[in-house]
């Protein structure tokens, strides 16, 4: 075993950086909580003990654990020591999409982090995170799992092969850290409402917080949800039935109420919210930056209504037909997102070249179809996409995609 030692290792490894602003904040485990979880995966896919890791890492074994309980925020080391940990655990021989989780899981710590240690109200709205970045996927799944305790796609598996007895299946917050979560949502979700209610700040705040409220299993907020969707139509009644930022606050809120039990505001927003070309662009190209298929990172929604670059939808469809179940409170929206999609220049090209696509969504639509749960509007556009896929690809069948 090689000697302990100090030489050379980053000086902020394993303590906590003072950021300005945070020196009268109550300190908080879960400020780490989420990437330190993720670390853990990544050791335990290593098959490596918290003692093996420090050893291989340079640092203190309590250093591994407090990274790995959240205590010691890996957001709170240096840049360079964060690459530099990063390279070590790929140089050790961990999967690279996992290594890469872990700055998603940083940015979901931060946001977390600042929900629990700011007094909602006490602030200007604007300043909010969640009102200077829009959210991807990968980030918002993150914090989904500290919620929910459903891991993020690209971890589900990993999580529950490596979870033996009575231990942890992700990173948990504790029911009064959820209920001050949700609170906090709550009453900013409300003060960016109060007062200049349009300003495109405000807007991404609310449609983001409508988001993330519904992850809440209260009953309740389904009651605040449909209390702010009146307000919302109150405060920026849309007229010309084009995009706007309150167009995609009534889109976040109808996929949180459709969450949260109410799956007919989702029909309501669908017959009534794509009545123009411009909001099915937007939709499209706003899954397009949610699934990381378009590039770049933006900080107000204005994004959707401009040219996103070249991208080929290959990525967004691939993720909305492994998403047709008919559990899923959301498949509506992803039967019109994929019929949108597939009517748009890059369709054609994506059903004449990819297979494996095409066999996949012939298979869960028609199972989906048996299961007879669809908005009238939603198995029109299924039953019109099959059969468009069938015409360029006759010798697909039902069952192709697992084999039956």
């Amino acid at each position: 075993m090689r000697p302990r030692t100090t030489k050379g290792r980053p000086k902020t490894w394993g303590r906590r950086a003072q950021e300005p602003g945070m020196r009268d904040r109550q300190a908080r485990t879960d400020q780490g909580l989420i990437s330190g979880y993720v670390l853990k995966l990544i050791r335990e896919s290593l098959e490596l003990t918290q003692e093996g890791l420090a050893e291989d890492l340079d640092v203190d074994k309590h250093t591994v654990q407090a990274w790995e309980s959240g205590r010691r925020p890996l957001s709170a080391t240096q840049v360079f020591g964060f690459v530099d940990l990063r390279n070590r655990l790929r140089v050790l021989g961990a999967a690279a999409p996992l290594v890469d989780s872990l700055s998603a899981a940083m940015e979901a710590d931060h946001v977390l982090g600042f929900a629990l240690s700011t007094r909602a109200g006490a602030i200007d709205p604007c300043s909010h995170p969640l009102a200077r970045w829009v959210l991807p996927r990968a980030v918002s799944e993150m914090m989904a799992w500290a919620m929910t305790g459903h891991a993020p796609s690209g971890l589900a598996e990993l999580a529950e092969a490596r979870r033996r007895g009575p231990v942890a299946t992700g990173p948990t917050l504790s029911a009064s850290q959820r209920a001050a979560f949700f609170e906090h949502i709550r009453v900013t979700a409300e003060e960016a409402l109060s007062a200049e209610s349009s300003q495109p700040r405000r807007v991404l705040l609310r449609r983001q917080a409508y988001y993330q409220a519904g992850w809440a299993p209260e009953a309740e907020m389904r009651d605040w949800l449909e209390s702010m969707q009146r307000r919302e139509r109150k405060a920026s009644p849309r007229g010309r039935g084009g995009w706007s930022p309150e167009w995609v606050a009534e889109r976040s809120l109808a996929v949180a109420l459709s969450r949260v039990g109410d799956r007919e505001a989702l029909w309501r927003y669908l017959r009534t919210g794509f009545n123009s070309d411009e909001c099915e662009v937007a939709n499209l190209h706003y899954w397009a930056y949610w699934i990381g298929e378009s590039t770049g990172t933006h900080h107000e929604d204005s994004f959707m209504t401009q040219d996103p670059g070249p991208w080929t939808g290959a990525r967004v469809a691939g993720r909305l037909a492994g998403s047709l179940m008919s559990g899923n409170s959301c498949v509506d929206l992803y039967v019109h997102t994929l019929w949108a999609l597939l009517k748009r220049p890059i369709g054609p090209y994506l059903v004449q070249t990819d297979q494996a696509l095409c066999a996949s969504l012939v298979d869960r639509s028609e199972r989906l179809l048996d299961d007879d749960v669809l908005m009238p509007e939603a198995r029109r556009e299924l039953h019109e996409m099959l059969g468009y896929i069938r015409w360029v690809q006759p010798g697909l069948r039902r069952g192709a995609v697992d084999g039956r």
